[in-house]
């Protein structure tokens, strides 16, 4: 007799670990438990990858899980947008981001992901 395996856990695993060549995991187990339990975010964060790296070609990503800190709270997810830009360049061009993809593309994330900026 077959023993019928179900691989659908396998190909979130493989989708997880496919995301760390856009993005560096902060807390890897965390980001990646997180991601198992949210997979939706696996279709966004290949998108935000791609739409973030169109403004900001030089920075490195970073992805780290933030726990509640009030009650009520939910975890969520923090790109982080490395950048060696001035303050004023770096926020006009996330203020670019906010306008051409991320304001339509949020409500997608349930509330589990958030972008920002992280300054070298």
């Amino acid at each position: 007799m077959a023993v019928k395996r179900d691989t659908s856990n396998l190909i979130v695993d493989s989708r997880v670990e496919g995301l760390q060549q856009y993005f560096e995991f902060r807390r890897p187990e965390e980001v990646s438990e997180f991601l198992l339990v949210t997979p939706f975010l696996l279709e966004l964060l290949p998108e935000a990858q791609a739409h973030i790296k169109r403004n900001f070609p030089e920075s490195k990503l970073f992805l780290e899980l933030f726990p509640p800190v009030e009650d009520g709270e939910e975890p969520h997810l923090v790109i982080y947008i490395t950048t060696a830009l001035g303050y004023k360049e770096a926020s006009i061009k996330l203020d670019r981001l906010d306008e051409d993809w991320w304001i339509e593309t949020f409500g997608q994330t349930q509330g589990k992901l958030n972008i920002d900026l992280e300054f070298r």
